[in-house]
């Protein structure tokens, strides 16, 4: 169950911020690679830290500067958190 409210969420938030198409594919391949390899503790774990992190990103994206050079690593930082927390 952890799972499915993990990609929903995923396509949610990508769907709010107007992420490109490449990019979106790019960011669920690469969740769907952590699932297999971690599993449910990766979805738990995303599921935590993008609960308090997608506000900011939302906020970053709505002011637009989530768009300005400088701001675009700004979104891959919390996937690294993910991972790190999921391999603890």
């Amino acid at each position: 169950m952890s799972i499915l409210i993990a990609v929903l969420f995923s396509l949610l938030l990508i769907v709010k911020m107007k992420v490109e198409k490449a990019y979106a594919l790019l960011h669920i391949a690469l969740h769907a690679v952590f699932l297999i390899l971690v599993g449910q503790t990766y979805a738990v774990s995303y599921l935590i830290v993008m609960f308090f992190s997608a506000p900011i990103q939302i906020a970053m994206c709505h002011r637009g500067e989530c768009k300005e050079k400088g701001h675009k690593w700004f979104s891959i930082l919390p996937a690294f958190v993910v991972i790190i927390v999921a391999f603890l």
